[in-house]
């Protein structure tokens, strides 16, 4: 078997975060099955499937992997773990026509 070049397992590590940005779940966890065989470096693994995790509605196990992808990485991360904030300074509804 010839192996995949950077460009291609690039591009299907991609087209992993697509499948789960459009609710493509078994795609998405197809792909999320072989990320050890797409990409060489640990942290950056980790790190992509802390993403995929995350979008795929399971963010206790990616806050997981994230204590073990490095501080960078969990530091870039660490924003998309936590709830999302109401607008500052109002209670109102953000739809509202006062804004």
């Amino acid at each position: 078997m010839t192996p995949l070049s950077a460009a291609a397992r690039r591009l299907i590590v991609e087209a992993g975060l697509a499948a789960v940005n459009h609710g493509l779940h078994r795609e998405a966890w197809a792909i999320h099955a072989a990320l050890s065989a797409l990409i060489p470096d640990a942290h950056d693994r980790l790190a992509l499937e802390a993403v995929m995790l995350i979008g795929l509605g399971r963010s206790e196990s990616a806050a997981r992997l994230l204590e073990r992808a490095g501080a960078q990485h969990a530091r870039l991360l660490a924003p998309l773990l936590a709830p999302p904030a109401a607008p500052r300074g109002t209670s109102r509804p953000c739809h509202s026509k006062e804004f």
